[in-house]
């Protein structure tokens, strides 16, 4: 019995959009992506580096950075980094002896009897002064020097003036007073308040 010419037209209709699918199938699994690794897309082969290989000359370390490392390398042989800037306080002595250098390094002329009875009446020579303070010993220059400062040694006292704090009565302030040079510059005190969470020293 011949089969009937819709059955022979289902069939051809059928193969065609079976072979449709498949070569969509190639197409957008050549593409990659999602849709390429549910469709059998292949993966690209990972770069495998041998390790026995020469270095090329884009791999090669510059010799600045080498350089760089070596200075490292010897800087913590021989200690701790230090600091790039001064701490900003100083003891009495040691701030004697940068207000000292800073004065030979200007042109301001020093009195030769004592050097800290060096006048600034001049406003040049108070300005060259001050500002070598701000910009070498990294201490801030109030309106109260300008205004109180006649000579150099007036200039130390007012580096050295600190004000009077109102916990100066507690114990545990006059430790940190007293012993301010041996903390970390950023531990201070802290009154206690009731209601706050802060502590007395915190860093």
């Amino acid at each position: 019995m011949l089969p009937s010419i819709r059955f022979v037209r289902a069939s051809c209709g059928t193969g065609i959009v079976r072979g449709r699918l498949i070569h969509q199938q190639s197409v957008v699994g050549a593409g990659g992506g999602l849709l390429g690794k549910l469709f059998g897309g292949s993966k690209k082969p990972e770069d495998k580096v041998d390790p026995e290989a020469p270095m090329v000359s884009g791999d090669t370390i510059g010799e600045e950075t080498k350089e760089q490392y070596e200075r490292l390398a010897n800087d913590l042989e021989k200690g701790p980094l230090q600091l790039k800037f001064p701490r900003r306080q100083y003891p009495a002595a040691r701030l004697e002896y940068r207000i000292k250098k800073l004065l030979d390094a200007s042109e301001v002329p020093v009195d030769s009897a004592d050097w800290k009875l060096t006048r600034l009446d001049d406003k040049a020579d108070k300005l060259k002064v001050l500002s070598s303070v701000m910009k070498y010993v990294k201490l801030p220059v109030s309106s109260r020097m300008l205004n109180n400062i006649r000579t150099v040694g007036d200039l130390i006292e007012e580096l050295n003036h600190k004000p009077a704090s109102k916990d100066d009565g507690h114990p545990v302030a006059q430790y940190f007073k007293e012993n301010a040079q041996e903390l970390p510059a950023n531990m201070k005190f802290e009154p206690f308040a009731k209601g706050t969470r802060k502590l007395h020293a915190r860093q």
